[in-house]
Order: C-alpha cells, then structure tokens, then sequence
C-alpha cells in the first residue's frame, strides 16, 4: 500500500481491529464507529463505542441512531465501564444493548434495544490506513491519535418494531485509539464516501482552540492513497444540530 508518489503509508493489522491496551492518560480513549446506508430499503444509521478507561473511574460512550420508514430510533448516552464490558475481540456499551466485536476476519456489531435489533456482518473493502500524519494535521494530533476511516460493505438483518429486514448496505468504519484532548477542539467537519469495494474518500477539517485551521483529506483507490491538494467544507445544519437535508 503507498501514496500516489511511491512512499509507503502505514497499514494496521488485524490484531489492531481488537481492543488495544489503555495507556496512563486520562483522556486515553478507543472507539469504534460505524455509519451504513441501504439506498434500496431508505434505512441508515450509525453505531458509536466509546470508552474511556481512565476518566473518572472508567465510562462507556455510545450513539445508537437508526432512520427508518418506521421512524426514528436515537440514543446518545454514557455509562460507568465495567470489566465485563472489555474482552479479548471487543466491547460492549455498558447496558448489552450495543456491541462491537471482531472474530478473525469480520468485524460484527450487535444491537438490542426498545423496538430495535441487529446483526451486522462489517466486510472490510479497503485496506485499514493512517494517512492522517502524512497529511500533516499537525493542530489534531492530540484529537486522532491512531486513527483508521475506510469504506466498508454491511450485511446482516434489523428489526425495527417488528418489522425485519435484510441489510446489503454501504458503509464506512472508524477505529481510533489514543490520547484524546477535545479541549483542543473548537469545531470540526467529518465527511465521508463508499465509493464501491477497493474505493473510498475522506475528508475532514479541525478547527483548534487556538483558532488555527487544518484541512485534509484522500482518496484509497486500489492499492494507491491520493491525497488532497486542497479541502474546503459545508455544512447546513439544523437547530438541533442535525444536518438538513
């Protein structure tokens, strides 16, 4: 795997789809995301696991939000973490209601809650890269840590107030593990793209407490990471902070 220019990019292995050991810091954190779109059945949704392990005695964050034509299903929540809730290929938010785990080859989320349930199978599409460094995000640094974003493919089945159904969506993950100081952050812009197996594009803009600005973003193409020249973002959001649209 290399950039456009020859130059080798870092590729996490497998073993780095697992929990990673916490470091000293308070503000050490891990977390796993996952946002999936299923054009055919007008269903999406995204899955946030979060923990911090030194904070205050150690707490779970999680989001659960599915959109279906059944509605809206939301939960944004944290709760105190619990040895149980960390194991060897994954974690759970606190209450089993999400749960992220790896087995070898998949990436599998489970979701059981009031009037939603799910079981995804994650397909890895591209391969799990840091091209943060190399985009020189030097203002971030203390946000990313060790950071992967890439296009992914979701099956599996839902069920949304008794309704099933079967999942074939787009998708793309996000892993990051590390120090992380949001005190350093004022703003940020996050935007993301499956653009079919072996393709996908990420850009992102930080604005730090400082006021300072930093703007990236690639494109994973095959075997090859082409990075931006140039990163400009817009955003319409809502009054509760919802995107419009």
């Amino acid at each position: 795997m290399e950039f456009i220019d020859g130059s080798k990019v870092h590729v996490f292995s497998s073993a780095d789809e697992k929990p990673h050991p916490p470091g000293a810091q308070e503000n050490w954190q891990e977390s796993y995301v996952l946002y999936w779109h299923d054009p055919r059945q007008h269903l999406f949704g995204n899955f946030r696991l979060g923990r911090e392990p030194n904070y205050q005695g150690g707490r779970s964050q999680f989001n659960i939000v599915v959109v279906s034509p059944e509605g809206t299903y939301r939960r944004v929540s944290n709760l105190p973490l619990q040895a149980q809730d960390v194991f060897e290929n994954g974690f759970g938010n606190g209450d089993d209601a999400l749960r992220y785990e790896f087995d070898g080859e998949h990436i599998r989320w489970t979701l059981k809650d009031d009037g939603v349930e799910a079981k995804f199978k994650v397909e890895i599409t591209v391969p799990p890269i840091d091209a943060h460094r190399q985009a020189g995000l030097d203002t971030a640094e203390s946000i990313l840590s060790a950071h992967v974003d890439a296009a992914c493919r979701v099956t599996g089945s839902m069920v949304i107030k008794g309704k099933t159904y079967e999942i074939d969506a787009f998708g793309v993950r996000d892993h990051a593990w590390g120090r992380r100081d949001l005190s350093a952050l004022r703003s940020y812009r996050w935007l993301i793209a499956d653009l079919g197996p072996g393709h996908s594009f990420v850009a992102m803009t930080f604005q730090s407490a400082d006021d300072k600005l930093a703007r990236l973003g690639w494109v994973i193409r095959g075997d090859k990471v082409l990075l931006a020249d140039k990163v400009g973002t817009r955003a319409i959001i809502g009054d509760d902070g919802w995107p419009v649209g």
